[in-house]
């Protein structure tokens, strides 16, 4: 993402590029896996990077990735507070659908798609009763994320809401996994 995590990179062995995927950089079918982590709500031409990561990965190898997800509670929720719908920074927004459609229009199947989490931060912070950091250690999603890992109820609790989440599709992280056919 940076010339800083590109060079920390290079100093351990890792072989990154900074910049958009272009399948030229690699051989094809040379990936048994593709991972992006909230990047594609990010890209402005979603169907370029989907042929570059197809021609990257191997036959029945995998794609996984999380993007924000449009459907999300905290957007029908807060309505016009919604605070995640922000160009130039977010060029496409998905749904289970959307995203489903793109994937296996363009050779892949669906191996697992679901919608995860809640965001009091977000709720918090689009009604102004907030001014907390979205992303920082001591946010309150930070803080309920730790509660929970260390109660076995809560884990349990958590799961169950989530499935409930997915089910709806209304969790706020689109999170998906998909195979090369």
């Amino acid at each position: 993402f940076t010339d800083t995590a590109v060079e920390i990179c290079s100093k351990k062995g890792i072989n990154m590029k900074k910049g958009k995927l272009d399948s030229v950089w690699y051989s094809e079918g040379i990936f048994d896996v593709v991972v992006s982590m909230e990047v594609l709500e990010h890209i402005n031409n979603p169907l370029e990077e989907i042929n570059h990561i197809y021609k990257i990965i191997r036959k029945r190898g995998v794609f996984y990735f999380t993007t924000p997800n449009f459907n999300a509670f905290e957007r029908c929720f807060l309505k016009s507070d919604y605070n995640n719908i922000c160009y130039p920074e977010h060029l496409c927004y998905y749904t289970k659908k959307t995203i489903n459609y793109l994937l296996t229009n363009n050779g892949f199947r669906k191996k697992k798609l679901e919608t995860t989490g809640i965001s009091l931060t977000q709720i918090r912070i689009g009604r102004g009763v907030s001014k907390e950091p979205l992303n920082s250690a001591s946010s309150a999603d930070e803080q309920i994320r730790k509660t929970f890992e260390r109660n076995k109820l809560l884990q349990k609790v958590k799961k169950s809401l989530n499935l409930i989440l997915s089910f709806l599709g209304i969790g706020n992280t689109l999170k998906g996994l998909y195979e090369k056919i």
